[in-house]
């Protein structure tokens, strides 16, 4: 029975918005019915004629204010639901100018919200109630899923290239200390066992894609290894400092205490605002508590971009488990950090006078420019599969959508 009350109740004419007018009509025809009754002049004959203009023209301006707040609602949804991230200001911008770029991106942030209160107002003015343009949200999702399936399919490539690569390698070689073993004498079981070196598995690499947030105070995975971390990198890490400079770095066990210099962050430039003039790797270094024991951070697009670009900055991270295997695709970069510990300091006068004092020297990372070029990287399906890596990740992530990601693409993600 109460099914079918309510489909009686939505099929009667009189829920409709020509029958609500109708009702509203005749209801404008009692008032002045009454109005002549009560009345203390007698009214002329053209008086309910006149109280039923009045009450279509006001009924109409209500229609329109009601559609108008409907359409404000909705247009204020859409700018809540939609993250929006202020301009952040580049190194040695002026007030003047940064506040003037940061009002014009303000200004055309308002699109969305514009069109959906033109939408949702049309569309109420004909009788519909679709408030929301789900085919074009359809769309902008599909897109951006696209773009992260892409980015999914560079980087198994990219893995399973780098992983072959170093397991082949390491197969020769444990194939030719075999060789080697079998023609000396043979140890006795337990000399063995305490010979055995703890080391990590070799051959097992892992890779990564990322991009810059709108705000630039995070590094996060876009596409990710399964057992890479799922926290972000913050702006104290050696991949935001490589992302947001666009300087290739790479690190090893032995890289911390040694006095890297991670960038030189010099006062007349200071590319990173709120950083020290010496951003050295032991202070930017993050403990993530992983599994490798070396890594190579390839920022991206190459050459870098400006800050205010439509271009998103990212990186292609590269985790190895052990310092060998690092070794095994770029087997000179460690050269400028594995120095005598003589020649890693240097004397200086103090400024007292009193005599001559020891301190260490800054390391400079040599050349990260060349990181893919075959002086560093001579094995050249490497070499060319990570150059057109980073090419096509930088032009692919030109329209991503951090926002749509985060909302809709990143909860559904399966590694």
């Amino acid at each position: 029975m109460d099914a079918k009350a309510a489909s009686a109740a939505t099929d009667s004419p009189f829920t409709t918005r020509l029958g609500k007018t109708v009702l509203a009509g005749l209801g404008g025809l009692v008032f002045a019915e009454i109005t002549k009754t009560l009345g203390t002049s007698n009214p002329g004959t053209d008086t309910k004629w006149y109280y039923i203009v009045c009450f279509i023209f006001f009924f109409f301006i209500l229609l329109l204010f009601l559609n108008f707040l409907r359409a404000v609602a909705e247009a204020l949804r859409s700018r809540v639901a939609v993250i929006y991230y202020p301009l952040a200001r580049a190194p040695k911008q002026k007030w003047l100018s940064y506040r003037t770029q940061r009002l014009y991106q303000w200004f055309f942030s308002l699109r969305v919200p514009a069109l959906t209160f033109f939408d949702t107002f049309i569309n109420l003015i004909q009788g519909k109630n679709q408030t929301n343009s789900q085919a074009f949200a359809d769309a902008i999702i599909d897109q951006q899923r696209n773009v992260i399936r892409v980015s999914d399919a560079i980087r198994k490539r990219v893995n399973e290239l780098l992983q072959a690569k170093i397991r082949c390698k390491t197969e020769k070689l444990g194939a030719a200390q075999e060789k080697t073993t079998l023609g000396e004498a043979a140890t006795s079981p337990d000399e063995a066992d305490t010979k055995k070196p703890d080391k990590p598995p070799r051959g097992e690499v892992r890779v990564s894609i990322s991009v810059l947030s709108t705000d630039q105070t995070n590094l996060f995975y876009i596409s990710r290894s399964p057992r890479s971390a799922h926290s972000v990198f913050t702006k104290i890490s050696v991949a935001w400092v490589s992302v947001f400079t666009g300087k290739n770095r790479w690190y090893e066990t032995g890289y911390l205490r040694k006095n890297v210099l991670l960038f030189d962050n010099d006062s007349k430039h200071k590319t990173i605002a709120d950083a020290p003039a010496d951003v050295m790797l032991d202070a930017y270094y993050a403990d993530r508590h992983d599994d490798y024991q070396a890594f190579v951070v390839l920022p991206f697009p190459q050459p870098q971009r400006a800050f205010e670009s439509d271009y998103v900055k990212g990186a292609i991270h590269i985790s190895f488990r052990s310092d060998e295997d690092f070794k095994e695709i770029w087997p000179t970069a460690d050269d400028f950090i594995m120095l005598p510990d003589s020649a890693a300091s240097k004397t200086a006068v103090g400024s007292t006078g009193a005599g001559p004092s020891t301190s260490p020297s800054k390391i400079e990372y040599p050349d990260p420019d060349n990181m893919l070029e075959e002086a560093r990287c001579p094995d050249r399906e490497i070499r060319t599969a990570l150059n057109d890596a980073v090419i096509v990740l930088g032009e692919l992530l030109h329209g991503f959508n951090e926002v749509v990601f985060k909302t809709c693409i990143q909860p559904n993600k399966v590694d």
